[in-house]
Protein backbone atom coordinates (compact mmCIF):
# COMPACT_ATOMS: atom_id res chain seq x y z
CA UNK A 1 0.00 0.00 0.00
CA UNK A 2 2.66 2.51 0.95
CA UNK A 3 2.04 5.77 2.69
CA UNK A 4 3.88 8.58 4.38
CA UNK A 5 6.51 6.90 6.62
CA UNK A 6 6.01 9.53 9.33
CA UNK A 7 2.21 9.25 9.51
CA UNK A 8 1.29 6.16 7.43
CA UNK A 9 -1.30 8.32 5.64
CA UNK A 10 -1.94 7.66 1.93
CA UNK A 11 -1.85 11.40 1.16
CA UNK A 12 -1.24 14.79 2.70
CA UNK A 13 -3.83 17.57 2.51
CA UNK A 14 -2.96 21.20 3.15
CA UNK A 15 -5.09 24.34 3.17
CA UNK A 16 -3.19 27.11 1.38
CA UNK A 17 -5.74 29.95 1.55
CA UNK A 18 -9.42 30.82 1.54
CA UNK A 19 -11.42 33.61 -0.09
CA UNK A 20 -14.90 34.52 -1.27
CA UNK A 21 -15.65 34.08 -4.96
CA UNK A 22 -18.63 35.74 -6.60
CA UNK A 23 -20.46 33.79 -9.27
CA UNK A 24 -21.63 35.51 -12.45
CA UNK A 25 -25.36 36.25 -12.44
CA UNK A 26 -27.88 36.75 -15.20
CA UNK A 27 -30.56 39.42 -15.18
CA UNK A 28 -32.08 40.31 -11.82
CA UNK A 29 -30.74 37.27 -9.97
CA UNK A 30 -29.10 38.08 -6.65
CA UNK A 31 -25.34 37.67 -6.55
CA UNK A 32 -24.21 34.38 -5.08
CA UNK A 33 -20.90 34.01 -3.28
CA UNK A 34 -19.02 30.81 -2.57
CA UNK A 35 -16.25 30.12 -0.07
CA UNK A 36 -13.19 29.09 -2.09
CA UNK A 37 -10.56 27.08 -0.21
CA UNK A 38 -7.28 26.53 -2.06
CA UNK A 39 -5.75 23.17 -1.16
CA UNK A 40 -2.72 21.06 -2.00
CA UNK A 41 -2.77 17.26 -2.14
CA UNK A 42 0.30 15.04 -2.24
CA UNK A 43 0.13 11.29 -2.73
CA UNK A 44 2.19 8.93 -0.58
CA UNK A 45 0.85 5.75 -2.21
CA UNK A 46 0.74 4.06 -5.61
CA UNK A 47 -2.98 3.31 -5.20
CA UNK A 48 -3.97 6.57 -6.92
CA UNK A 49 -5.29 9.46 -4.83
CA UNK A 50 -8.20 11.29 -6.51
CA UNK A 51 -7.54 15.01 -6.92
CA UNK A 52 -11.11 16.19 -7.39
CA UNK A 53 -13.43 18.73 -5.77
CA UNK A 54 -16.12 16.02 -5.68
CA UNK A 55 -14.56 14.55 -2.52
CA UNK A 56 -14.57 17.82 -0.55
CA UNK A 57 -17.03 19.17 1.99
CA UNK A 58 -17.01 21.78 4.72
CA UNK A 59 -18.55 21.71 8.20
CA UNK A 60 -19.86 24.87 9.83
CA UNK A 61 -19.65 25.69 13.53
CA UNK A 62 -23.24 24.50 13.99
CA UNK A 63 -22.48 21.14 12.33
CA UNK A 64 -24.06 21.73 8.89
CA UNK A 65 -22.22 20.13 5.95
CA UNK A 66 -21.87 21.72 2.50
CA UNK A 67 -20.54 19.80 -0.49
CA UNK A 68 -18.00 21.33 -2.86
CA UNK A 69 -19.33 22.70 -6.16
CA UNK A 70 -17.70 23.17 -9.55
CA UNK A 71 -18.20 26.91 -10.12
CA UNK A 72 -16.38 29.50 -8.05
CA UNK A 73 -12.70 30.24 -7.55
CA UNK A 74 -10.41 28.89 -10.26
CA UNK A 75 -8.69 26.58 -10.90
CA UNK A 76 -10.95 23.98 -9.29
CA UNK A 77 -9.22 20.91 -7.85
CA UNK A 78 -9.61 18.43 -10.71
CA UNK A 79 -7.30 16.01 -12.44
CA UNK A 80 -6.25 12.38 -12.80
CA UNK A 81 -5.48 10.31 -9.68
CA UNK A 82 -2.12 11.13 -8.15
CA UNK A 83 0.61 8.50 -7.99
CA UNK A 84 3.21 8.36 -5.23
CA UNK A 85 5.13 11.66 -5.04
CA UNK A 86 2.72 13.59 -7.29
CA UNK A 87 0.85 16.65 -6.03
CA UNK A 88 -2.00 18.88 -7.18
CA UNK A 89 -3.40 22.27 -6.15
CA UNK A 90 -6.81 23.80 -6.72
CA UNK A 91 -9.92 25.22 -5.14
CA UNK A 92 -12.78 23.54 -3.32
CA UNK A 93 -15.81 25.87 -3.59
CA UNK A 94 -18.56 25.72 -0.97
CA UNK A 95 -22.04 27.35 -0.97
CA UNK A 96 -21.91 28.39 2.70
CA UNK A 97 -24.67 30.91 3.53
CA UNK A 98 -23.45 34.28 4.87
CA UNK A 99 -25.01 33.66 8.29
CA UNK A 100 -22.97 30.44 8.77
CA UNK A 101 -19.30 30.13 9.76
CA UNK A 102 -17.22 27.51 7.96
CA UNK A 103 -14.91 25.70 10.37
CA UNK A 104 -13.57 22.38 9.04
CA UNK A 105 -12.68 21.22 5.52
CA UNK A 106 -13.16 17.49 4.96
CA UNK A 107 -11.59 15.46 2.14
CA UNK A 108 -12.71 11.83 1.72
CA UNK A 109 -11.53 10.32 -1.57
CA UNK A 110 -12.10 6.74 -2.73
CA UNK A 111 -8.71 4.99 -2.60
CA UNK A 112 -8.56 1.27 -3.36
CA UNK A 113 -9.79 -0.85 -0.46
CA UNK A 114 -8.74 1.59 2.26
CA UNK A 115 -11.24 2.15 5.06
CA UNK A 116 -13.04 5.47 5.53
CA UNK A 117 -10.84 6.17 8.54
CA UNK A 118 -7.69 5.66 6.44
CA UNK A 119 -9.01 7.96 3.68
CA UNK A 120 -10.54 10.75 5.79
CA UNK A 121 -8.73 14.05 6.35
CA UNK A 122 -10.13 17.00 8.30
CA UNK A 123 -8.44 20.40 8.54
CA UNK A 124 -9.60 23.44 10.50
CA UNK A 125 -9.81 26.59 8.38
CA UNK A 126 -8.19 28.46 11.27
CA UNK A 127 -5.03 26.29 10.89
CA UNK A 128 -4.13 27.72 7.45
Amino acid sequence: MGGDPATNEPYSFEILSSEECALPTAGAQPQRTLLGVKVRLKSHTDLGVPANYYYGSVLTKDGARYLAELPGCQPVLSGPPLRKGQSAEGYLNFPVPPQKTAETVVYLPAIGKLTERERLTERKLSDK
